[in-house]
Protein backbone atom coordinates (compact mmCIF):
# COMPACT_ATOMS: atom_id res chain seq x y z
CA UNK A 1 0.00 0.00 0.00
CA UNK A 2 2.77 2.60 1.02
CA UNK A 3 4.19 1.75 -2.69
CA UNK A 4 0.96 2.59 -4.50
CA UNK A 5 0.89 5.53 -2.36
CA UNK A 6 4.20 6.89 -3.59
CA UNK A 7 3.55 5.84 -6.95
CA UNK A 8 0.54 8.25 -6.80
CA UNK A 9 2.79 11.21 -5.55
CA UNK A 10 4.90 10.98 -8.37
CA UNK A 11 2.94 11.05 -10.90
CA UNK A 12 1.00 13.64 -9.34
CA UNK A 13 4.31 15.19 -9.52
CA UNK A 14 4.82 14.76 -12.50
CA UNK A 15 1.66 16.18 -13.88
CA UNK A 16 2.03 19.05 -12.03
CA UNK A 17 5.56 19.72 -13.32
CA UNK A 18 4.43 18.72 -17.09
CA UNK A 19 1.48 21.29 -16.68
CA UNK A 20 3.43 24.02 -15.29
CA UNK A 21 6.18 23.64 -18.15
CA UNK A 22 3.33 23.52 -21.34
CA UNK A 23 1.48 26.70 -19.22
CA UNK A 24 4.69 28.79 -19.59
CA UNK A 25 4.00 32.22 -21.46
CA UNK A 26 6.53 33.22 -23.83
CA UNK A 27 4.92 36.47 -23.98
CA UNK A 28 4.00 38.43 -27.11
CA UNK A 29 5.37 39.02 -30.41
CA UNK A 30 6.92 41.72 -32.11
CA UNK A 31 6.49 43.80 -35.14
CA UNK A 32 7.95 46.83 -36.02
CA UNK A 33 8.84 49.19 -38.91
CA UNK A 34 11.98 49.44 -41.10
CA UNK A 35 13.50 52.80 -41.26
CA UNK A 36 15.50 52.50 -44.72
CA UNK A 37 15.13 55.70 -46.51
CA UNK A 38 13.44 53.25 -49.19
CA UNK A 39 10.27 53.64 -46.82
CA UNK A 40 7.68 56.22 -45.66
CA UNK A 41 7.29 56.95 -41.88
CA UNK A 42 4.87 57.30 -39.47
CA UNK A 43 4.29 61.39 -40.18
CA UNK A 44 4.97 61.75 -43.74
CA UNK A 45 2.97 63.33 -46.61
CA UNK A 46 2.25 62.23 -49.89
CA UNK A 47 0.67 63.88 -52.51
CA UNK A 48 -3.16 62.64 -54.39
CA UNK A 49 -1.44 59.49 -56.68
CA UNK A 50 1.68 59.30 -55.04
CA UNK A 51 3.18 55.66 -54.40
CA UNK A 52 4.89 54.77 -51.79
CA UNK A 53 6.40 51.74 -49.54
CA UNK A 54 6.20 50.78 -46.18
CA UNK A 55 8.56 47.80 -44.73
CA UNK A 56 7.35 45.80 -41.70
CA UNK A 57 9.76 42.64 -39.86
CA UNK A 58 7.93 40.74 -37.42
CA UNK A 59 9.23 38.42 -35.33
CA UNK A 60 7.88 35.28 -32.60
CA UNK A 61 8.38 35.08 -28.94
CA UNK A 62 10.94 32.46 -29.56
CA UNK A 63 8.46 29.23 -29.25
CA UNK A 64 5.05 30.48 -30.80
CA UNK A 65 4.82 30.60 -34.37
CA UNK A 66 2.99 33.74 -36.01
CA UNK A 67 -0.51 32.67 -37.86
CA UNK A 68 -2.16 35.56 -38.65
CA UNK A 69 -0.89 38.93 -40.50
CA UNK A 70 -3.78 41.50 -40.76
CA UNK A 71 -3.66 45.66 -42.29
CA UNK A 72 -6.28 47.68 -41.58
CA UNK A 73 -6.71 51.18 -43.41
CA UNK A 74 -8.55 54.06 -41.81
CA UNK A 75 -9.69 56.97 -43.62
CA UNK A 76 -13.54 57.98 -43.23
CA UNK A 77 -13.98 54.20 -43.11
CA UNK A 78 -12.27 51.59 -42.10
CA UNK A 79 -11.25 48.54 -44.17
CA UNK A 80 -9.25 45.47 -43.67
CA UNK A 81 -6.49 45.75 -46.67
CA UNK A 82 -4.86 42.15 -45.86
CA UNK A 83 -6.11 39.22 -43.39
CA UNK A 84 -3.20 36.19 -44.25
CA UNK A 85 -3.06 33.25 -42.73
CA UNK A 86 0.31 32.20 -42.16
CA UNK A 87 2.63 30.05 -40.06
CA UNK A 88 5.99 31.03 -39.44
CA UNK A 89 8.76 32.28 -36.90
CA UNK A 90 9.74 35.21 -38.57
CA UNK A 91 9.21 37.39 -41.69
CA UNK A 92 9.29 40.54 -43.48
CA UNK A 93 7.08 42.42 -45.52
CA UNK A 94 6.68 45.40 -48.24
CA UNK A 95 3.17 47.27 -48.52
CA UNK A 96 2.42 49.24 -51.07
CA UNK A 97 0.72 52.19 -51.40
CA UNK A 98 -1.12 54.86 -53.64
CA UNK A 99 -1.62 57.95 -51.27
CA UNK A 100 -6.11 58.47 -51.91
CA UNK A 101 -7.42 62.21 -51.31
CA UNK A 102 -8.06 61.74 -48.13
CA UNK A 103 -6.29 64.16 -45.76
CA UNK A 104 -5.60 61.46 -43.06
CA UNK A 105 -4.80 57.67 -43.63
CA UNK A 106 -4.03 55.68 -40.72
CA UNK A 107 -2.45 52.07 -41.43
CA UNK A 108 -2.56 49.27 -38.57
CA UNK A 109 -0.10 46.40 -38.84
CA UNK A 110 -1.37 43.39 -36.62
CA UNK A 111 0.32 40.06 -35.63
CA UNK A 112 -1.18 36.92 -34.01
CA UNK A 113 0.66 33.78 -33.02
CA UNK A 114 -0.90 29.73 -32.13
CA UNK A 115 -1.46 30.89 -28.76
CA UNK A 116 -3.45 34.15 -29.40
CA UNK A 117 -0.69 36.72 -28.14
CA UNK A 118 -0.54 39.63 -30.68
CA UNK A 119 1.24 42.92 -31.42
CA UNK A 120 -0.19 46.19 -33.14
CA UNK A 121 2.28 49.05 -34.88
CA UNK A 122 0.25 51.59 -36.66
CA UNK A 123 1.43 55.22 -38.74
CA UNK A 124 -0.13 57.87 -40.30
CA UNK A 125 -0.05 59.21 -43.65
CA UNK A 126 -1.15 62.93 -44.51
CA UNK A 127 -1.99 64.80 -47.70
CA UNK A 128 0.39 66.66 -48.79
CA UNK A 129 -0.97 70.32 -50.15
CA UNK A 130 -0.68 70.80 -53.70
CA UNK A 131 1.56 73.95 -54.75
CA UNK A 132 0.57 75.07 -57.76
CA UNK A 133 2.73 76.49 -60.59
CA UNK A 134 2.03 79.70 -62.26
CA UNK A 135 1.11 79.75 -66.08
CA UNK A 136 1.44 82.04 -69.30
CA UNK A 137 -1.97 82.76 -71.03
CA UNK A 138 -1.71 83.94 -74.76
CA UNK A 139 -4.51 85.24 -76.61
CA UNK A 140 -5.81 86.19 -80.19
CA UNK A 141 -3.26 84.15 -81.65
CA UNK A 142 -4.10 83.71 -85.26
CA UNK A 143 -2.21 81.09 -87.29
CA UNK A 144 -2.40 81.05 -91.33
CA UNK A 145 -2.32 78.00 -93.17
CA UNK A 146 0.72 76.75 -95.46
CA UNK A 147 -0.84 78.65 -98.34
CA UNK A 148 -1.48 82.02 -96.29
CA UNK A 149 0.41 84.58 -97.74
CA UNK A 150 -0.58 86.87 -94.76
CA UNK A 151 -0.48 84.88 -91.66
CA UNK A 152 2.69 83.10 -90.72
CA UNK A 153 2.08 79.42 -89.07
CA UNK A 154 4.81 78.77 -86.79
CA UNK A 155 4.75 79.93 -83.13
CA UNK A 156 7.03 79.88 -80.39
CA UNK A 157 5.78 79.18 -77.04
CA UNK A 158 8.76 80.93 -75.39
CA UNK A 159 8.36 84.47 -76.84
CA UNK A 160 4.61 84.23 -77.73
CA UNK A 161 5.79 85.40 -81.35
CA UNK A 162 4.20 83.62 -84.84
CA UNK A 163 6.28 83.32 -87.86
CA UNK A 164 6.25 83.03 -91.18
CA UNK A 165 7.84 80.20 -93.32
CA UNK A 166 11.06 81.95 -93.84
CA UNK A 167 11.29 83.71 -89.98
CA UNK A 168 10.78 80.56 -88.84
CA UNK A 169 13.45 78.86 -90.76
CA UNK A 170 15.87 81.27 -89.19
CA UNK A 171 14.79 80.14 -85.73
CA UNK A 172 13.93 76.58 -85.55
CA UNK A 173 14.87 76.47 -81.69
CA UNK A 174 12.13 78.48 -80.78
CA UNK A 175 9.28 77.07 -82.90
CA UNK A 176 7.03 74.69 -81.29
CA UNK A 177 4.30 74.53 -83.10
CA UNK A 178 3.09 74.48 -86.29
CA UNK A 179 -0.38 74.84 -88.70
CA UNK A 180 -1.36 73.55 -91.63
CA UNK A 181 -4.45 71.94 -93.60
CA UNK A 182 -4.67 69.15 -95.37
CA UNK A 183 -7.40 66.92 -97.29
CA UNK A 184 -6.18 63.72 -94.66
CA UNK A 185 -6.17 65.51 -91.02
CA UNK A 186 -8.51 68.70 -92.20
CA UNK A 187 -7.30 72.05 -89.87
CA UNK A 188 -4.32 70.32 -87.67
CA UNK A 189 -1.71 71.57 -85.32
CA UNK A 190 1.36 69.34 -85.35
CA UNK A 191 5.05 70.28 -84.62
CA UNK A 192 8.07 70.92 -86.03
CA UNK A 193 9.87 67.08 -85.63
CA UNK A 194 5.89 65.80 -86.72
CA UNK A 195 5.38 68.11 -89.81
CA UNK A 196 5.81 66.40 -93.36
CA UNK A 197 7.04 67.99 -96.45
CA UNK A 198 3.21 66.95 -98.22
CA UNK A 199 1.72 69.13 -94.67
CA UNK A 200 4.36 72.00 -94.51
CA UNK A 201 7.07 72.22 -97.50
CA UNK A 202 10.55 72.58 -96.21
CA UNK A 203 10.38 71.66 -92.35
CA UNK A 204 11.54 67.93 -93.07
CA UNK A 205 15.13 69.26 -93.57
CA UNK A 206 15.21 71.79 -90.93
CA UNK A 207 18.18 70.50 -88.64
CA UNK A 208 16.43 71.50 -85.45
CA UNK A 209 12.81 70.18 -85.16
CA UNK A 210 11.56 70.98 -82.11
CA UNK A 211 8.39 67.91 -80.62
CA UNK A 212 4.90 68.84 -79.68
CA UNK A 213 2.42 66.64 -78.74
CA UNK A 214 -1.04 66.65 -78.03
CA UNK A 215 -3.76 65.02 -76.31
CA UNK A 216 -7.39 64.93 -75.77
CA UNK A 217 -9.60 64.63 -72.76
CA UNK A 218 -13.19 64.20 -72.59
CA UNK A 219 -13.41 65.87 -69.16
CA UNK A 220 -11.94 69.19 -70.61
CA UNK A 221 -14.77 71.75 -70.84
CA UNK A 222 -14.75 75.50 -72.02
CA UNK A 223 -15.57 76.83 -68.98
CA UNK A 224 -12.44 74.98 -66.57
CA UNK A 225 -10.41 76.49 -69.63
CA UNK A 226 -11.66 79.97 -68.16
CA UNK A 227 -11.53 79.03 -64.60
CA UNK A 228 -8.10 78.16 -65.10
CA UNK A 229 -5.62 79.86 -63.00
CA UNK A 230 -2.88 78.35 -62.45
CA UNK A 231 -1.27 74.66 -63.63
CA UNK A 232 -3.95 72.67 -61.64
CA UNK A 233 -5.61 71.29 -65.15
CA UNK A 234 -2.11 70.59 -66.41
CA UNK A 235 -1.06 68.59 -63.53
CA UNK A 236 -3.93 66.07 -64.83
CA UNK A 237 -2.34 65.90 -68.53
CA UNK A 238 1.23 65.03 -66.80
CA UNK A 239 -0.79 61.73 -65.69
CA UNK A 240 -1.64 60.57 -68.77
CA UNK A 241 -1.25 57.37 -69.99
CA UNK A 242 1.92 57.26 -72.49
CA UNK A 243 -0.37 56.02 -75.61
CA UNK A 244 -2.90 59.26 -74.83
CA UNK A 245 -0.69 61.70 -76.75
CA UNK A 246 -0.55 61.94 -80.45
CA UNK A 247 1.59 63.70 -82.84
CA UNK A 248 -1.49 65.76 -84.45
CA UNK A 249 -4.17 67.76 -82.83
CA UNK A 250 -6.34 66.92 -85.91
CA UNK A 251 -9.82 68.02 -87.39
CA UNK A 252 -9.61 70.59 -85.24
CA UNK A 253 -13.11 72.68 -84.83
CA UNK A 254 -14.03 75.89 -83.06
CA UNK A 255 -14.62 75.27 -79.33
CA UNK A 256 -12.19 72.21 -79.38
CA UNK A 257 -9.60 71.61 -76.11
CA UNK A 258 -6.26 69.95 -75.87
CA UNK A 259 -3.62 69.70 -73.34
CA UNK A 260 0.06 69.62 -75.15
CA UNK A 261 3.53 68.91 -74.20
CA UNK A 262 6.41 70.33 -75.63
CA UNK A 263 10.14 69.42 -76.03
CA UNK A 264 11.10 70.88 -72.83
CA UNK A 265 8.13 68.66 -70.94
CA UNK A 266 6.26 71.99 -70.39
CA UNK A 267 2.44 70.99 -70.45
CA UNK A 268 0.09 73.35 -71.62
CA UNK A 269 -3.54 73.61 -72.94
CA UNK A 270 -5.37 75.16 -76.17
CA UNK A 271 -9.05 76.07 -77.32
CA UNK A 272 -10.02 76.47 -80.93
CA UNK A 273 -11.40 79.78 -81.16
CA UNK A 274 -12.33 80.28 -84.90
CA UNK A 275 -10.94 78.43 -87.78
CA UNK A 276 -11.79 79.64 -91.86
CA UNK A 277 -11.08 78.41 -95.11
CA UNK A 278 -8.57 76.04 -95.71
CA UNK A 279 -5.14 75.58 -96.91
CA UNK A 280 -4.92 79.55 -97.08
CA UNK A 281 -7.11 80.18 -94.52
CA UNK A 282 -6.23 80.72 -90.72
CA UNK A 283 -7.17 79.37 -86.96
CA UNK A 284 -7.45 81.22 -84.17
CA UNK A 285 -6.23 79.57 -80.70
CA UNK A 286 -5.81 81.47 -77.05
CA UNK A 287 -3.76 79.06 -75.01
CA UNK A 288 -2.28 78.32 -70.99
CA UNK A 289 1.41 77.04 -70.28
CA UNK A 290 3.27 76.52 -67.68
CA UNK A 291 5.63 79.20 -66.57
Amino acid sequence: MKKIHLFIAAFALFIAFTSCKNDKDYGNPTISFKTETIYVSDGDSLLAGEKAKIGISANFNTNDNITNFKIKLKTDTEVIALDSGINSANFEYEYKLTKTLANLETLTFTITDIEGHTAEISLDIHLKAIEYGEINYYTNIILGAQNNTTNGGFYSLSNNTIYNKTNAENNQALIDLVYYYNSKNSNALSSPAMSSDGEVTGVDVWTTKNETVFAADANLTIAKFNAMQHDSLLLVAASLASDAWKAKAKALAVGNIYYFKTHSSKFGIFKVNSVQGTDAGTIEIELKVQK
